[in-house]
């Protein structure tokens, strides 16, 4: 039981790590697209740059890179395609609706993932975790609306919206299912390279960087590459190893609290009342949620 809660907290610990990663490279987001870089080659860098990163790192330490098993490669096409398109539909998001209604809506795929387990009986939700999922969605609409940007429901915008948190809901089940048997690093290497065959079609590599580098400074690449692309989500899916796709996305939601006060503390934005108690209402979702001592097994989500 010890040990069980022990590897639970380390994916718990994981996915906040994540958030926390992807809530600093918000702001560095926010600056490159003040540059006027097009989503789709922003996509085509992120995953064709990750990639490259990665691999030199895992061949330096593992000597060699083992091939996924075949049970898994389903899962990984799946996710290799998925990716892509996860970015893209939030870029899209915020280009038709605005980043407030974008972060509001991809961060139902919690939600999401709640309904699927009610109506398939699989992985009920207890209590606890609904009231959880309903602070978390409060605080994420306090958080996103606060600072005077209110939510813009066209129905483009929030298709968009929705498709992205359809797509991150599928790349937490998808990593869900892999986590037992694959390593997680290799995964993301194995998704980086699928994604980028897979976004080529629509932006080739080369032509990306060539465009993107034209546009923004390299280091605001290099910042969005690692630390909104390859560590957390290198992270995330370490802690799905050992945490339920349903509880990994609810505690990702951790992100527009750390966008926002990055915000703050970076780039002089300010911090209204309602997006403090938005935070508030977040982090006590996080804590309703927290590892307690269960029977060897996974917890249900």
């Amino acid at each position: 039981m010890g040990a069980y809660r022990r590897s639970e907290s380390r994916g718990y610990l994981m996915v906040c790590l994540a958030a926390l990663l992807w809530g600093i490279s918000a702001a560095v987001a926010k600056y490159i697209f003040l540059a006027g870089i097009d989503p789709g080659d922003l996509v085509a860098i992120r995953l064709s740059g990750a990639f490259l990163i990665l691999l030199p790192i895992l061949l330096v330490q593992r000597r060699r890179l083992s091939l996924p098993s075949r049970r898994s490669l389903p899962w990984l096409l799946v996710l290799g395609i998925t990716f892509p398109l996860l970015i893209w539909t939030y870029y899209l998001a915020i280009w038709l609706a605005g980043v407030a209604t974008a972060v509001f809506l991809q961060y139902q795929a919690p939600v999401m993932l709640a309904g699927l387990s009610l109506v398939t009986g699989k992985d009920r939700p207890r209590a606890d975790r609904l009231l959880a999922i309903s602070l978390a969605v409060v605080g994420c609409y306090l958080l996103v609306t606060g600072g005077g940007e209110g939510l813009e429901l066209g129905t483009a915008g929030v298709a968009a919206g929705l498709t992205s948190a359809a797509l991150w809901a599928l790349y937490a089940v998808g990593g869900e299912a892999l986590g037992g048997r694959e390593d997680p690093w290799a995964i993301l290497l194995w998704v980086l390279f699928l994604g980028t065959i897979a976004w080529s079609p629509a932006r080739p590599p080369l032509a990306a960087w060539k465009t993107g580098l034209g546009s923004v400074p390299w280091p605001g690449l290099a910042l969005v590459i690692v630390l909104g692309t390859l560590a957390p989500f290198g992270l995330y899916l370490t802690g799905l190893r050992t945490l339920t796709a349903g509880k990994a996305t609810l505690t990702a939601t951790l992100e527009p609290v750390v966008a926002a006060l990055a915000a703050y503390l970076m780039l002089g934005e300010s911090l209204a009342f309602a997006q403090i108690v938005g935070s508030l209402l977040v982090l006590a979702a996080l804590v309703a949620i927290r590892p307690r001592a269960r029977p060897v097994g996974r917890e249900t989500g």
